[in-house]
């Protein structure tokens, strides 16, 4: 709107106006007060000497000459304002003019010519969605750090022999939630449990979530969780700021109950995750390997405990797994019967 009005102030009479306001005639270009002074000057000439004349008009040409570059210079730059004052007025009706979905339509072409160049050859639209669909994700995750701590726990029969064996795995993960934008933004903090493993009848729980400005556990944490399927769901929302104040800290924390020979698999939600670091604390006789689901060298450290961490670039969908065997030769030194 502010350019149309530009626009229809520059193709009014206002410009010529201002123009004659200080000091020019319309159409002439020419100042008022030289334009009378030489009215002046010709009537003292008239009595002049007939010997005066020549030097006289000589310079009256001079001067005519000048006038002249002053009123074509004036012109010139009144017809400049006009054409600024058009083009101003056809970019703001093109602006009310062009509909949303062309807008859309040519930012699609853009975006499928760049990824053409950066890739080399076109993409499949079902890739290019993928593709686009996690260039749009606002926030990255880092630092993220998992520790599983490990339990043996020994059912005993009724003469006191060790009738069957399972783990007991308390897990807790933290990592920095990193908001890319330049204003506030929502994340949804999410956490999911498997309810029941098929081989053991002890339903796996949620412990607790915290986030910067909310922290739930226990029987609260239960009242926001829900059932869906075989799972567990919990689910919060919570603000991170822009700049400076564009990073938030999380930590989440399960109970869950698995055989002694098993290998699980953890799911990367989205945001994209900027390197993984696994660590475990596991009884001598449980052996325990983790592997990622992203190529790239693993920096493994810690005995008997074990850290294995990936500095890459985890994608939402991609997973690492977890894999363990306990030594039934071996005593569970960490473990407790029930």
């Amino acid at each position: 709107m502010l350019v149309f009005l530009a626009g229809l102030i520059l193709i009014s009479p206002l410009p010529h106006m201002l123009v004659e306001a200080m000091g020019f005639q319309a159409g002439r270009g020419r100042p008022a007060q030289e334009r009378h002074a030489g009215e002046a000057e010709r009537g003292k000439e008239d009595v002049k000497k007939e010997t005066e004349a020549e030097p006289a008009k000589a310079k009256e040409g001079e001067a005519k000459e000048g006038h002249e570059g002053s009123e074509s210079g004036v012109a010139q730059f009144l017809l400049l304002l006009e054409k600024l004052g058009e083009a101003l007025i056809i970019a703001a009706v093109l602006g009310f003019v062009v509909d949303e979905a062309v807008k859309k339509t040519l930012v699609e072409e853009i975006l499928r010519d760049v990824l053409y160049h950066a890739v080399g050859y076109r993409l499949p639209d079902e890739v290019k969605e993928q593709v686009k669909y996690v260039l749009r994700l606002p926030f990255v995750r880092r630092n993220f750090q998992i520790h599983y701590k490990f339990r043996v726990i020994e059912n005993l029969s009724a003469d006191g022999t060790i009738s069957n064996r399972y783990l007991e795995v308390t897990s807790t993960a933290k990592y920095d939630v990193e908001n890319l934008t330049d204003t506030e933004k929502v994340f949804q903090f999410r956490r999911s449990i498997e309810l029941f493993h098929a081989r053991i009848p002890k339903e796996n729980q949620l412990i607790a979530m915290e986030a910067p400005d909310l922290k739930i556990a226990g029987d609260e944490l239960e009242k926001i969780a829900k059932v869906e399927g075989p799972f567990k769901k919990a689910e919060l929302n919570s603000k991170i700021g822009s700049g400076k104040s564009g990073k938030a800290h999380f930590l989440t924390k399960r109970l869950a109950h698995y055989p002694v020979e098993h290998t699980m698999a953890l799911d990367i939600l989205e945001p994209p995750c900027i390197g993984i670091s696994v660590s475990v604390d596991a009884p001598p006789a449980l052996t325990v390997e983790a592997a990622f689901g992203v190529p790239g060298d693993v920096e493994t450290s810690g005995t008997p405990s074990k850290t294995w961490t990936h500095p890459g670039v985890h994608l939402p969908g991609s997973h690492f797994r977890l894999s363990w065997k306990l030594d039934e030769n071996l005593p569970a030194h960490s473990g407790s019967q029930a």
